[in-house]
């Protein structure tokens, strides 16, 4: 799948690359092309223009630079090299050709006088036309026209052309390399979130499959024994209502990420100001006879009238989690610290405990749904994985933020800021 998209990425964005490249070089030889011909036709303009003010002083072949011509139109433009050939008809009906002294001089006027002919019979102001296998771009005036040679012209753009092309097909090869490599670039996110969801079926359907088995083991004796009383038979349902919460948490705490992940982190319950000194201290309390029956030791430091704005209950749940983890990880007769306090305009929550000093890979997945750290850190061997995911859901949902930190003592301690 992941392959698939990044081909069908790639395809995309080098067909528009390809469209953007063909449009700028067709642009920039089109627009070459249109200067070169504006070039000419003002060549051509200034041609007529001295035609037209010299027709009287001009013998057929003379080949004198003519007197500077009139040119109403063109008095901007001053050709440093001008060369055409002139092709006039006088009232006898006779062809007559001539060219500038700049031009090669013309031994044979016949195929001129019989482009004059074609010339006048297209009917068309300004044009192309072929002489002795030479292209010449035409101007038709009054029955007078002028050519200059343009085979220089379209070899010098028969290049560009080639020039342009093979940049293009550079361009377009780097670039295609380019977007190759980009887009596993642009599909990571995609590709890393396929299998986190992969692994969250694979890991869901794995916690599932132990309780689901265990109370199929359990059925399996009850029917076994039909004739014995329900009292009698009493430890096995024991067993199976045990499961049966067991499974009753895990999918509550699996709908509640899904139906997080389903909506915006900002349009959820409404947020309300509320003391969070007296919410970290109520679950503190309730928290107290757990860890002194499990021989560890709860301490609190928490400034009072530490006030901030969220949801009550989803902060209170996200303090309930961090030190029931608290509890559950820290080593035989530990220690779990919550401290609450203001820095900086912001509250600052953080629930530490002592074990083992944790890895850089477990720190980057500490918050990783059904990740679970090394079960020799704790006593404790129950917990799907999913808690530690929800408190940084919470946190992120009331525009906190939760982070974890390890240091040499063996001190693990999350820090929620709100």
């Amino acid at each position: 799948m992941i392959t698939r998209l990044r081909i069908r990425i790639s395809a995309v964005i080098m067909t528009v690359l390809t469209i953007i490249i063909a449009g700028v070089a067709a642009g920039i030889y089109f627009i070459m092309q249109s200067s070169e011909n504006s070039e000419t036709d003002k060549l051509l303009d200034y041609a007529m223009g001295a035609e037209n003010g010299n027709q009287d002083k001009f013998e057929t072949g003379e080949m004198s630079d003519p007197p500077q011509p009139r040119r109403a139109k063109n008095e901007l433009f001053k050709p440093a090299d001008i060369n055409w050939i002139a092709i006039s008809a006088d009232e006898n009906g006779t062809v007559n050709v001539r060219s500038s002294s700049r031009f090669n001089e013309l031994t044979d006027t016949a195929p001129f006088e019989a482009a004059y002919e074609r010339i006048l019979s297209l009917k068309k102001e300004r044009g192309y036309i072929t002489v002795s296998d030479v292209k010449y771009r035409y101007l038709l005036r009054n029955g007078r026209a002028v050519l200059a040679n343009h085979d220089l012209i379209g070899q010098t753009m028969d290049r560009l052309l080639v020039i342009i092309v093979i940049i293009s097909l550079a361009a377009w090869l780097v670039l295609m390399l380019v977007i190759v490599l980009l887009s596993g670039w642009i599909v990571r996110p995609i590709a890393e979130a396929w299998q986190k969801q992969k692994d969250f079926f694979a890991d869901a359907s794995h916690e599932l499959k132990t309780p689901l088995t265990v109370i199929s083991a359990n059925v399996d004796v009850i029917m076994s024994n039909p004739d014995e009383k329900v009292s009698q038979q009493s430890r096995w349902f024991g067993y199976i209502k045990a499961e049966e919460e067991k499974m009753s948490g895990l999918i509550s705490q699996m709908l509640y990420l899904s139906r997080e992940d389903m909506m915006s982190r900002r349009d959820e319950t409404a947020k309300t100001e509320f003391d969070l000194s007296e919410t970290a201290e109520g679950v503190c309390l309730a928290f107290e006879a757990l860890a002194f029956e499990k021989g560890k030791e709860l301490v609190t430091d928490i400034k009072p009238y530490v006030v901030c704005r969220g949801n009550k209950e989803e902060i209170s749940r996200l303090i309930n989690i961090l030190i029931d983890n608290g509890i559950k990880h820290s080593d035989e007769g530990g220690r779990i610290e919550v401290r609450l306090e203001k820095i900086r305009n912001k509250a600052v929550l953080t629930v530490s405990n002592t074990g083992a000093q944790l890895s850089e890979e477990q720190l980057s997945r500490v918050f990783d749904r059904f990740y679970k750290i090394d079960k020799s850190r704790g006593e404790d061997k129950e917990g799907y994985g999913l808690g530690l995911s929800i408190a940084k859901t919470i946190a992120e949902k009331n525009e906190g933020s939760l982070s974890v930190q390890s240091d040499e003592q063996g001190l693990t301690h999350f820090v929620f800021k709100m």
